[in-house]
Parts: structure tokens; sequence; C-alpha cells
């Protein structure tokens, strides 16, 4: 039973919302929006989110150190750096599924910042642009390059590229005037080096800038969105996380796998060079690191743990049990198609390309529940940009 601390407090913070809502929110309504389950409920599950957001964070972070202690070594032990690369793509991976806030675009998300791209830029990564700071050979503004010849993306070219050959077409500069020719292939190692050097070390400055500006304010907006600038709402924080969770639908399951697999966007019967992380060729493991995202997103943390609070306790308090369970039936059966695949996307589309088809059909069954049934429940939007979407 509530203390009467708690009941009086709930009075006040529903007389707030109902205040401010209209004048934050994104809605043309001019009544506040119903709001999901109990406001204890939606307060933890915020809490939840927030918890787990700052663990991401700091795992990141930590990843990036023991990069930057490997990446010194390159030339003499470059299995011992790319390892080190697959715990940071890792954990990259999983915050792609959390862009709430400074991380997301301003145009995309309430608060955003455009952090994401400023750590992993893809699809925009240019592996020519990268090869024509080779050429330059001067890596002391790393900082002032555009996000496609920097970032995550940009050290998985730098450390994995196979042979001496640059990616740029013929008729380019660093080609046609001899500059990538006269290169040996020492010097092509060694500023291949020096550049994975001066990347990592612009990717913590980075991934600080996230964690800090999360940390000193963004936090409280998600945590205690009534009293705060960016959200009006428990609502509209909880949809943030829920808009966050359908990176799911319009990148996973429409760019990652669609693309590749000849599903949509392809000419050809697959697709195999539009696919993600094409030198470390670990395409399948970094999805399956952003369905972990997304199952510890529902969830609120980690499976089994009872502390934390996520959509799974929110929909079961509000009699959807059912949904919930559809919902876990539908991640687990994503989880099985994954395994079923391999992590090797290219493999996969040469011997069993119908093994990546059953994975973006396992990823829509996800999806297709998001769009209908779980944003009705909720009664939460759905985000502009997986409007119109039918794959």
């Amino acid at each position: 039973m509530r203390s009467t601390h708690t009941s009086l407090l709930f009075i006040m913070v529903a007389a707030s919302v109902a205040a401010i809502s209209c004048s934050k929110s994104n809605s043309n309504s001019t009544a506040p929006r119903p709001e999901p389950g109990t406001l204890e409920m939606r307060l933890a599950l915020l809490n939840s989110a927030a918890e787990l957001q700052a663990r991401e964070h700091g795992l990141l972070l930590d990843t990036i150190g023991e990069l930057k202690t490997s990446v010194a070594g390159f030339q003499t032990e470059p299995d011992t750096a790319r390892q080190a690369w697959s715990a940071v793509a890792m954990a990259t991976q999983r915050l792609e599924m959390m862009q709430v806030g400074p991380a997301a675009l301003p145009n995309e998300a309430l608060g955003g910042q455009g952090l994401r791209d400023e750590i992993y830029s893809w699809p925009l990564v240019n592996p020519c642009r990268i090869d024509q700071e080779l050429v330059k050979n001067d890596f002391t503004a790393v900082n002032a390059l555009a996000v496609n010849a920097r970032g995550v993306d940009a050290l998985e070219y730098v450390l994995y590229a196979a042979s001496d050959d640059n990616a740029c077409a013929p008729n380019l500069a660093i080609n046609t005037d001899g500059s990538w020719a006269a290169l040996t292939s020492e010097d092509i190692a060694e500023r291949r080096a020096a550049y994975a050097t001066a990347l990592v070390a612009d990717l913590e400055t980075r991934a600080t800038t996230l964690q800090s500006t999360w940390e000193d304010g963004f936090r409280t907006e998600l945590t205690d969105p009534q009293n705060g600038e960016v959200y009006g709402s428990t609502r509209e924080a909880i949809n943030a996380l829920s808009n966050a969770m359908f990176y799911l639908d319009t990148t996973v399951k429409d760019l990652k796998l669609a693309v590749p697999a000849g599903i949509s966007g392809c000419a050809e019967n697959t697709c195999p060079a539009s696919r993600e992380s094409k030198f470390a060729n670990i395409t399948l493991v970094v999805i399956r690191a952003n369905l972990e995202a997304f199952d510890a997103m529902y969830h609120g943390g980690d499976r089994g743990d009872e502390a934390a609070i996520g959509f799974d306790d929110l929909l079961i308090s509000i009699d959807a049990s059912e949904l919930h369970n559809d919902m876990v039936t539908a991640i687990d059966g994503a989880y099985t198609a994954l395994d079923a695949a391999g992590g090797n996307m290219f493999a996969a589309l040469e011997s069993d390309p119908e093994s990546v088809v059953a994975v973006h059909t396992a990823i829509r069954a996800i999806t297709d529940l998001m769009k209908t049934q779980f944003l009705s429940v909720l009664d939460l939007d759905l985000p502009q940009r997986a409007e119109g979407d039918n794959d």
C-alpha cells in the first residue's frame, strides 16, 4: 500500500504533468495524453533505462581504454588490436539501440545532439577518405575530419585493411598523381598504425563527451521528465525509449539485413557489398549485439534482474501479459535465427542466403508487434522515420 507521502507525490506530479505537457509535447492535442500504468511504474522504468544507459557508456569507455593500449603495438601484434577493436564495436552496437537524447540526431529525438555519429557513423564510412588521409600523413587534427573518416567504423578499415591497395577510384588524385603508388608497404603500415592511434584518442574524447553530457544533465531529464526541459511527461520520456528501440526496425531490419539479403534496395539476388562491418566481417555478430541491447531495453536491464524495471513490467502491470509473452517469444526467435545463420554474413549469403532472410523474418516478427500492439496498448507514437515501412 502506498504511504501518504507517496500518494501526495502522485497527486502533485499528476497535476504538474497536466499543466505543462501541452507546452512541451510534440502532439497536436490540446489535452494531456493518457499515461500507461502507474506513475511509480513509469518512473521506475525510466530510472532503469537511465541506469542501463550509464552502464553501457562506462563499458564503451573501458573497452576504448583497452584498445588504446593495444593499438600502440598494432604493427607487431595486429590480432591483439583487432580483438580490442571488436570489444569496442560490440559496446558501440549496444549503444546503437539506445539513442535517447544527446546521442540521437536533433531532427529525430527531443534533446538530440547527434553525438552518435561522432562515435560511429555507419553507413556513412568512406574508406577512400581514410586512404586520402594516409597520403597526407598528418594525423594531428583527426577531430576536424568529417565523421566518415573517423570513429569506430574508420578504425575497422584501418585495422583490418587486407592489402596495400587503396579504396579510391582510379581517377582520383591519390591514384592519378602517383602519391599512393609512391608509398611502400612499410609506409602504409606505419601510417595506418599512426592513424589508428589518432583515431582511438579522438574516439575516447567523443565517448567521454557522450557520457558527461548524459550524466551532467540529460540523465535527470529522463528520470524526472515532468520537472525538466526536454519532456513534458513520463509518457513522452517513455516514448523516447520506444523510439530508440525502433532502430531494430529502420536500421537492423531495413538496412543491415534487407539490403544485403536482396529483400529490398538491391538489384541482384543478394548484395553482400552493402553489409555492415565488411572488413572485420562480423555483420551478424554485431546484429546480435543490437538484439541483445533491444532485449535489455525491453526488460530494463538484464533478464532475470528483479531490480530492473522495463516495458515487460509495464505491460504486465496493465494486464497485457499476453503481449509481453509474444514479445519475448519473438525476441527468442530472433536469437535462434541468428544462431542458425552464424556470424559471417558474407559466407551465409554465399552458401545459404535463406538463413539471412530467416533472420530478417524473425526480426520483423518483433517489429511488427512493436508497430501494432505494443504502441497501441501503451498509447505511444510511431517514430517518423518508421512510418510507411512495409518490409
